[in-house]
């Protein structure tokens, strides 16, 4: 996580308490102070709130009113913020994937390397341990003989300890009956819950989805796929 959206988080939480602590209190206190004996209550407050306009930027409110707007006008700048920083990284992530499925200069299997690799980070964002099955034979911390055994990425999540078991596809039409057979292979070989991640516009066939709700695989369509890329 970037320090920026460490920062945009913590404003986030920040209104939120200041929401319950300054707010709701506000709108009580000003439902006490017209009843006798509760002036001083409504002196007190508006001192209060005088204090918290100047240290959060704001102009002290006349009779003691509550920054409601103020804090309301820094929550919608935020959810703007996010929604547009979203915008553009989902676009650059699609302009990625449109072109791993039209690239000339790439052979299939370098193209289908490259979209393993999306994945693989695109499951690190979600806070999984996750590597490439190819890799991790490269480095001697996998020894199978063969090909892949019908799984591309293999992860672990850093504080369930849920194991996935991944394939991948990268098409344009759309995925069938196999890749849930291969990932099920997979599953039994290496062990835990399995996924099929595609970044097709087409999606799943119907069998497919059948066959993999039969047999509790998950199938992860391009929308999501975009959107775990887009997660800090």
């Amino acid at each position: 996580m970037t320090g920026g959206a460490i920062y945009i988080r913590f404003l986030v939480f920040a209104f939120r308490i200041l929401f319950f602590v300054i707010l709701i209190p506000n709108q009580i206190i000003n439902a006490l102070s017209g009843a006798a004996g509760y002036s001083w209550l409504r002196r007190s407050w508006t001192k209060i709130m005088a204090l918290c306009g100047l240290v959060l930027g704001a102009a002290p409110h006349q009779k003691g009113g509550s920054p409601f707007w103020f804090l309301l006008g820094l929550d919608l700048l935020l959810l703007i913020y996010r929604a547009v920083r979203g915008l553009f990284e989902n676009r650059a992530s699609t302009r990625v994937l449109t072109y791993l499925e039209n690239a000339q200069d790439l052979s299939h299997r370098e193209r289908g390397r490259l979209f393993e690799r999306m994945v693989r980070d695109a499951y690190r964002r979600r806070g999984f341990e996750a590597d490439l099955v190819e890799d991790l034979k490269s480095q001697g911390r996998l020894n199978i003989a063969g090909q892949d055994n019908g799984a591309d990425v293999l992860a672990k999540h850093r504080h369930t300890r849920e194991e996935l078991v991944i394939q991948c596809k990268l098409y344009k039409g759309s995925v069938g009956n196999d890749a849930v057979q291969e990932v099920c292979a997979a599953r039994g070989f290496y062990g835990g819950r399995g996924v099929v991640v595609t970044q097709s516009r087409r999606g799943y066939t119907r069998a497919a989805v059948q066959l993999a709700r039969a047999n509790q695989v998950e199938l992860v369509e391009r929308v999501m796929l975009l959107r775990w890329l887009s997660e800090d």
